[in-house]
C-alpha cells in the first residue's frame, strides 16, 4: 500500500513472506558490477518486466554499468544514466520479506501525485524538486525511476517496460 505526504512517499508493509529467494549472508553489503541492468537481474533469476526498453535520447549508461548490492534481507540493483541535462537512476530492490517494504522512503515535494496502471501494477508518479519519480511494486520487487527528465519522458520509459523485451 502506498502512502504519501507533501514531503514523503513510501510503501506500507503488507504481510506477504516470499519463499525461495536467495539473499546474501554478509552483514556488510557486497557490491557486484554488471554490464547492464538486465544482466544484473538475470544473474539472480529475476524475470519480471521492470527495466525500461527506452531511455531518453542523450542519456547513456555510466561507465560503471549496473550494480547489485547484496544486503542481509534484500538485493538492490542500480543503474545510472548520464546526460547533458542531468541523470536518470533506475533502482530495483528485491525484498526477502515484503513486510519490510516500508523501509523505502522517497522525498517528494508538495506537487500532485498521480497514478498510472500498467502491466498489472499501479505506478506512482510525483516530483521531488527538479527530479521526476516513478515508484511501484511488482511482486517482491520495489522499483523506482528518478531523474531530471520530463513527465512525458518518464511516462514513455514506464510504458516501454511492458512493450516487449528488455534491452
Amino acid at each position: 500500500i502506498a502512502r504519501w505526504t507533501d514531503e514523503n512517499f513510501h510503501f506500507e508493509a503488507k504481510e506477504n513472506k516470499q519463499d525461495g529467494i536467495m539473499f546474501g549472508e554478509a552483514s556488510d553489503p557486497t557490491h557486484i558490477s554488471y554490464p547492464s541492468l538486465p544482466d544484473a537481474l538475470a544473474a539472480y533469476g529475476i524475470t519480471e518486466q521492470v527495466v525500461p526498453a527506452w531511455i531518453p535520447e542523450g542519456f547513456k549508461l555510466d561507465s560503471n554499468g549496473a550494480t547489485a548490492t547484496i544486503y542481509d534481507d534484500a538485493i538492490t540493483f542500480r543503474a545510472f544514466y548520464e546526460g547533458d541535462s542531468g541523470g536518470i537512476r533506475i533502482e530495483i530492490e528485491q525484498k526477502e520479506d515484503l513486510s519490510t517494504v516500508n523501509s523505502l522512503s522517497i522525498e517528494k515535494d508538495a506537487s500532485e501525485l498521480h497514478t498510472v496502471d500498467a502491466g498489472g501494477n499501479v505506478h506512482y508518479l510525483f516530483q521531488n524538486n527538479d527530479s521526476r519519480v516513478c515508484a511501484w511494486v511488482n511482486g517482491h520487487l520495489v522499483c523506482m525511476i528518478a531523474g531530471e527528465i520530463s513527465e512525458s519522458q518518464i511516462t514513455k520509459m514506464l510504458e516501454s517496460i511492458y512493450q516487449g523485451s528488455q534491452t
